[in-house]
């Protein structure tokens, strides 16, 4: 997808069948291998498979980065951990998701079933730069979202560098909507769901505690 992130679809029809939006897997790569918890990014229960999104960091995600086509995974568990709670918003408030990075393929899912549940989300995706962008173009996930969903779903990319979208952090356009919700010019945010680097999540925390918006952090 970018430098360093690769994405996988596996065949595991067992838990294609099973998955919930938020919930994970322990990947055993090799037979003496660790078993790495992976988020769910996606799955297809009629072709019984997962996908999942590996940035190589340490030295079992660098080496299954590696792996090729056809190879297979020693063994996956899951899924495991507790589903995302879901909220119905009766009235026009909006979900908004902060996404830093690789933080995006664990918020698709959930974001995803918030609009199957008829309530407004906005994505605030964050990268480095431009050149780490992914699922953006109008054939792969969120555009095809965006496609699916033109009326209830708000994108807003945002770059450190300013290369595409607002330059700075997912905090700058969050913070003007917060005001507006506050003014009564924007949109009421009904929750805000962080999941990304841990001093993004805590900078979202701290932005919305004023205000106080229902934040959900994912310490995975």
């Amino acid at each position: 997808l970018a430098e360093s992130i690769v994405e996988f679809v596996v065949r595991s029809p067992l838990i294609a069948k099973a998955a919930k939006a938020g919930q994970f897997v322990r990947v055993l790569a090799w037979a003496k291998g660790e078993l790495v918890p992976m988020t769910l990014a996606d799955w297809d229960a009629d072709t019984g498979t997962i996908v999942m999104v590996i940035q190589g960091l340490g030295s079992s995600s660098m080496m299954m980065n590696k792996m090729e086509v056809g190879e297979a995974f020693t063994g996956i568990a899951g899924p495991l951990g507790l589903p995302s709670q879901l909220h119905r918003y009766d009235k026009g408030e909006t979900v908004a998701f902060c996404a830093g990075g690789v933080g995006l393929p664990p918020v698709y899912p959930i974001m995803r079933e918030h609009l199957r549940m008829g309530n407004h989300v906005t994505l605030i995706a964050g990268f480095r730069t431009k050149d780490l962008m992914f699922w953006a173009e109008p054939d792969e996930r969120i555009g095809l979202l965006q496609t699916q969903y033109p009326d209830t779903l708000d994108v807003v990319y945002t770059t450190n560098d300013g290369s595409f979208g607002i330059e700075g952090f997912v905090t700058t356009p969050l913070g003007a909507m917060l005001e507006g919700a506050k003014a009564g010019t924007g949109r009421a945010i009904g929750e805000v769901i962080a999941i990304g680097p841990p001093l993004m999540m805590k900078a979202v925390s701290d932005l919305t505690k004023p205000y106080g918006v229902r934040t959900i952090a994912s310490l995975n």
